[in-house]
């Protein structure tokens, strides 16, 4: 039995070629797998741009809304001590209103006298009106803030 060298050896040509060209198959694959995922490296760097960017935008808004929440809480604290303030006026006008009832029933001098004190209180609660707007006004300011930062 012998052995044909010659057809071995085509055989064998036959076979590297076969090889050569699966090789060559096989390295374009790599190649556009390797594009692809060069691809998704990009997509993916873009991602965490975008992603650190969100993050940066989300503490800025957390620090805003701190800050008008803070204000909001001085704003807050405010009213109460005008609301405190305008409560003591009001218990200091009772008082008077009563010292008033007194001194109508004695002279109508003490009435007179009554009289300028009630026009002198008024003109110092007129100031406090004032204040109670300016802080409405600022109060709702900082709603208009609060709903800018939501919206």
């Amino acid at each position: 039995m012998g052995v044909n060298i010659e057809q071995l050896t085509k055989k064998q040509k036959q076979n590297f070629k076969n090889l050569r060209k699966q090789m060559s198959e096989q390295d374009n694959k790599v190649k556009e797998l390797n594009k692809e995922i060069e691809s998704l490296n990009e997509k993916e760097n873009k991602s965490n741009k975008t992603l650190e960017k969100l993050t940066l935008d989300m503490k800025e808004y957390e620090n805003n809304l701190l800050k008008i929440n803070k204000e909001m809480q001085d704003y807050t604290d405010k009213i109460d001590s005008i609301t405190q303030e305008i409560k003591r006026h009001s218990d200091h006008i009772s008082t008077l209103q009563e010292e008033s009832y007194k001194i109508k029933l004695n002279t109508s001098t003490q009435i007179e006298k009554h009289k300028l004190m009630y026009k002198l209180l008024q003109q110092r609660l007129m100031p406090i009106d004032k204040l109670i707007q300016i802080f409405n006004q600022n109060l709702e300011t900082k709603e208009k803030r609060i709903t800018k930062v939501y919206v």
